[in-house]
């Protein structure tokens, strides 16, 4: 195993303790919805609302993948660090379809909170950081308000 593969699988392993610990779990069983498809050229015009639309599907299937990185661990370590690689991909792509202002300035709160995330989680694996637990599990629930406050923004779209 290569030592950037150590570093992500040991990342995974810190974000996965910091989701337990900080009392994240798995939400209600929901189909992971696969990414959408990155397009080329501009995308169409859409309203706020049809935007939301996709880009809810979107968050949705990424916060239900985030618990499985935890669980995948101990049984497929290979495939944790595959599973956050994707993860990390695709909350990098989630402004791709997205041409609303307002959307793209929430899509850059979320995905600026989730490089940190697992940023401090290989830093702190380098040097020894007990403390990463705890401060990634605090990163987590700020990007979950993020994320509600997307979706309540969403929410207020006729």
């Amino acid at each position: 195993m290569s030592a950037s593969r150590i570093r992500t699988a040991a990342a995974a392993l810190v974000v996965a303790a910091a989701l337990v610990a900080s009392g994240c779990s798995s939400p209600p069983p929901t189909p992971t919805a696969e990414p959408s498809p990155a397009a080329e050229t501009q995308p169409p015009a859409q309203s706020q609302a049809q935007q939301c639309a996709q880009l809810l599907t979107d968050v949705r299937g990424i916060a239900a993948d985030v618990p499985r990185v935890g669980e995948m661990l101990g049984t497929d370590p290979f495939g944790a660090v595959a599973l956050l690689a994707d993860i990390s991909g695709r909350v990098a792509d989630l402004d791709l379809q997205v041409t609303d202002p307002e959307l793209l300035e929430r899509i850059d709160e979320i995905q600026s909170g989730w490089d940190a995330i697992v940023q401090d989680a290989q830093e702190s694996l380098g040097t020894g950081d007990l403390g990463a637990i705890e401060r990634i599990g605090t990163a987590l629930s700020d990007l979950g308000q993020r994320v509600s406050e997307l979706q309540q923004l969403c929410a207020g779209t006729p």
